[in-house]
């Protein structure tokens, strides 16, 4: 009788894709929220309470609050809606220093990754690629643009851009 493999990792790799999606979605919450906590922030998981924010996290003092969009991948790059690409989200945005996307990286048997980027960034990101993308195919009606690593160069490991830690 072969052995069973039990591995958090082979417990991914079984169920639908949708599901294997959200537990990896779910897992780089844990993931950021534990590495805030380790750092010595304070750190909430909303559970899909509230759209756009994943995590709320205060320093210990609780001057600052800070929201955090997390976006999680096992492989390939990172998805999001071109909507973010939209120039009127500029003028309803009036919270721009507080909100951030963490950006993980659940490798196969390695260590996590973690790029941590203001959302005005991850917008200016996302325009750039659906610029890019809408030179290339002008007639496309894809409504997901790709964030891949080499466009977040510079951000791995900022965990002091929250300004909420010691």
């Amino acid at each position: 009788m072969a052995a069973t493999d039990t591995t958090p990792d082979s417990a991914l790799r079984s169920g639908s894709r949708g599901t294997r999606n959200q537990q990896t979605a779910r897992a780089g919450e844990f993931y950021v929220a534990a590495e805030l906590c380790r750092r010595g922030a304070y750190a909430v998981i909303l559970t899909g309470n509230m759209p756009g924010v994943d995590i709320l996290a205060s320093d210990a003092e609780l001057k600052r609050v800070v929201q955090i969009q997390v976006m999680t991948k096992r492989k390939g790059d990172w998805h999001t809606s071109k909507r973010l690409a939209n120039p009127q989200r500029d003028a309803s945005q009036t919270h721009k220093r507080s909100r951030f996307w963490v950006f993980v990286h659940l490798g196969e048997g390695a260590a996590s990754r973690y790029w941590v980027v203001p959302e005005t960034d991850v917008v200016k990101i996302v325009r750039q690629g659906v610029a890019t993308w809408k030179q290339r195919n002008p007639t496309s009606q894809s409504t997901h643009s790709a964030i891949r690593e080499r466009s977040l160069t510079g951000w791995e490991e900022a965990w002091s851009i929250f300004e909420i830690l010691p």
